[in-house]
């Protein structure tokens, strides 16, 4: 089909003007407003680079505490203190309750953030009932030192510990290792039972209580006497 220019070129002059005058004018096409696009070029490039450099200063500078937590399996041990030991005038004997960890923690932010605490929360279940123990930590060990001597509570005490255990400061992208020792409350009895324990860490960044692992152990009667090291298997 020939468009208003095919049917122009074939009519005579005469008729050219009558088809301008029932067609109209033919469309002009859009003219490009090279003036205005170069009147705000240097704005958007000027936004763009302001952006860019806003990112840049947020993954520098601004990035908040972000913890990451790295650890071993918890390893449960019950030490025996007898009479001898203790001194007891009754002649009973306890047992002290332990766990040992090792923890690494990295901060993956650009501002400084505080690991405030870690414990070990165990659930018993047993046919006394259900008890809850806190285990605390109380110690940060040499782990070679205390590998050597970890079955005997005395010796490691006196050749292993390095310092109490206090909150941690994290700088930007800095990791910080430690072995920690945690304890609860003595027990006077044997108890029996399968233990659900869960390590947890408490810091600046989620201001609560956060579960690293969940593991479970069987509790036997054997366990009281021998002072072994056990494991519990993770059940997440």
């Amino acid at each position: 089909m020939l468009g208003h220019g095919g049917i122009s070129e074939g009519l005579s002059p005469f008729g050219s003007v009558i088809l301008l005058v029932l067609v109209g004018p033919l469309p002009m096409p859009p003219v490009i407003e090279w003036a205005v696009i170069l009147q705000w070029l240097p704005i958007i490039v000027s936004l763009v680079a302001l952006g860019l450099s806003t990112m840049s200063l947020w993954k520098g500078y601004l990035t908040p505490f972000r913890l990451e937590v790295a650890h071993s399996s918890p390893c449960f041990c019950l030490y025996k203190i007898t009479p001898r030991i203790s001194g007891s005038k009754s002649g009973k004997g306890w047992w002290i309750p332990s766990f040992d960890v090792g923890l690494s923690f990295y901060n993956g932010g650009q501002k400084i953030g505080r690991v405030t605490d870690v414990r070990i929360k165990c659930d018993l279940r047993s046919g006394k009932g259900p008890r809850t123990y806190l285990f605390s930590p109380k110690w940060v060990v040499s782990y070679a030192s205390f590998t050597q001597h970890r079955h005997y509570r005395i010796r490691w005490i006196d050749t292993s510990v390095e310092r109490d255990w206090y909150p941690l400061i994290l700088p930007a992208k800095e990791t910080k290792h430690v072995h920690l020792i945690l304890e609860s409350h003595r027990w006077d009895e044997g108890n029996t039972g399968e233990m659900e324990y869960t390590l947890q860490v408490f810091s600046s960044e989620s201001k609560e209580w956060k579960e690293c692992a969940r593991y479970r152990l069987w509790i036997s009667e054997d366990m009281y006497e021998s002072q072994d090291l056990h494991h519990g298997w993770r059940v997440n």
